[in-house]
């Protein structure tokens, strides 16, 4: 994740962005939508200032580079003035 400084009126503020995309098939069954993930190749590609933006649509090809571990988690996460950590309410499961 790239973080960002913005700095302004005496404050500072860290802030970074979430690029989604379509779920990734194995994905769907959860949410229709799930973060853009990047291998290497591709993060180097995203960082590149000279690279036609046009070349970047790939990146956002909705497949999962590495296995994820899904958790079920309370629903109570849902609300955010929730400060206790999610607590979960399930057993994990691997999607590919």
């Amino acid at each position: 994740m790239q973080w960002d400084l913005w700095q302004g009126d005496g404050e500072q503020i860290y802030s970074c962005s979430i690029v989604t995309t379509d779920a990734a098939p194995s994905f769907a069954w959860l949410h229709n939508r799930m973060p853009v993930m990047l291998d290497n190749a591709g993060m180097q590609q995203w960082l590149d200032h000279d690279l036609d933006t046009e070349k970047l649509t790939a990146l956002f090809e909705p497949v999962l580079v590495a296995p994820q571990v899904i958790t079920p988690v309370d629903q109570a996460i849902n609300n955010s003035r929730n400060k206790i950590a999610p607590q979960p309410v399930g057993d994990s499961k691997t999607i590919r």
